[in-house]
């Protein structure tokens, strides 16, 4: 009878310690993770613009632009090689005097052709002679000019303009080839031979400065670029908090975007941020992510597997040091 007394105090004394252990297992954690310190994460080595763009242009002989901008905004252009143009109200003379234009520019910008189109082209051309009023999505120009704009920050992307034929003559193309660039993003020039100065006349010249930088930006291939615009984390004890912000710098829409988070080199998860647009960007919060404790740096990757083209993979990657 004792025996089996003292058995069984044993065995509940050994169930009373293994519990006691379970519970100690699990609740000092809590306990530490409940009274640490948040830690605030620092970024290190990261740049989310990459160069893709030489500005050194060609600007041998007559140039039109020796300082300042030479477009309305940064970097603009079409996302397209191939730019589509119809024509609404124009006699046989004014539509070939514009595709002579046309003609002159792919001549010296090979990266760039046109195409007739019947409606909807990228630039549609009119020759009624009505008043153009500005509003706030066209940036009239002269007679020319983009009539929509999305700034991606890296470039000013152009996705449509209009063009007014309102004059009888045009020698050598020339006002043609004016109101055409101004589609294409150029200034006025205060060079009185160039194409660009604001007053028209037959010596004018299409310059070497506006031909260099129309080939530098049509030679960048129409891809997406992403990047982290923000990351902010913070880890207390085993649990993490953050917000990635993923945007879409480049000239084209993206699908599926993956982003994978590691802590110091072990996978954590997979984050599903979907499409994209180019100009566009998407936000995930994240609370109480479990990592280990003694975690001392966090990874996040864009598109892990390179599925995506971009045009630079370098901004896709960002550490968080804790």
């Amino acid at each position: 009878m004792n025996i089996k007394r003292g058995q069984t105090r044993a065995f509940l004394l050994v169930s009373l310690f293994i519990l006691l252990g379970f519970l100690l297992y699990y609740f000092i954690p809590f306990v530490q993770d409940y009274f640490a310190d948040p830690i605030l994460s620092r970024t290190i080595n990261y740049s989310s613009y990459p160069v893709i763009l030489d500005e050194e242009l060609d600007t041998s002989g007559i140039v039109s632009y020796p300082i300042g901008e030479m477009q309305f905004y940064q970097n603009m252009r079409f996302n397209h090689n191939m730019i589509s143009y119809s024509f609404y109200n124009c006699p046989e003379e004014k539509k070939l005097s514009m595709e002579n234009a046309m003609l002159k520019l792919s001549d010296k910008v090979p990266e760039i052709s046109f195409s007739e189109v019947r409606f909807g082209g990228d630039i549609n051309i009119t020759c009624d002679k009505l008043k153009l009023e500005p509003d706030e999505t066209y940036f009239v120009a002269g007679e020319g000019g983009p009539t929509e704009i999305i700034n991606t920050s890296l470039f000013s992307v152009i996705l449509n303009g209009k063009i007014m034929l309102l004059y009888d003559t045009s020698c050598n193309n020339n006002i043609d080839l004016h109101e055409l660039l101004h589609v294409f993003g150029f200034r006025h020039s205060d060079t009185r031979r160039s194409i660009m100065y604001n007053f028209s006349s037959c010596d004018q010249i299409l310059t070497q400065d506006i031909i260099s930088r129309l080939r530098k930006l049509y030679s960048v291939e129409n891809y997406s670029d992403l990047y982290f615009s923000d990351v902010q984390a913070v880890k207390k004890g085993r649990y993490l908090d953050f917000d990635v912000d993923v945007r879409n710098q480049g000239l084209v829409d993206v699908r599926n975007v993956i982003v994978s988070i590691y802590a110091d080199g072990n996978k954590i998860d997979d984050l599903e941020f979907g499409d994209i647009n180019f100009g566009e960007g998407r936000i995930i919060h994240a609370k109480n992510i479990k990592i280990p404790s003694s975690t001392e740096k966090i990874s996040f990757i864009i598109d892990e597997d390179l599925i995506i083209e971009e045009l630079s993979e370098k901004n896709n990657f960002i550490e968080l040091m804790f």
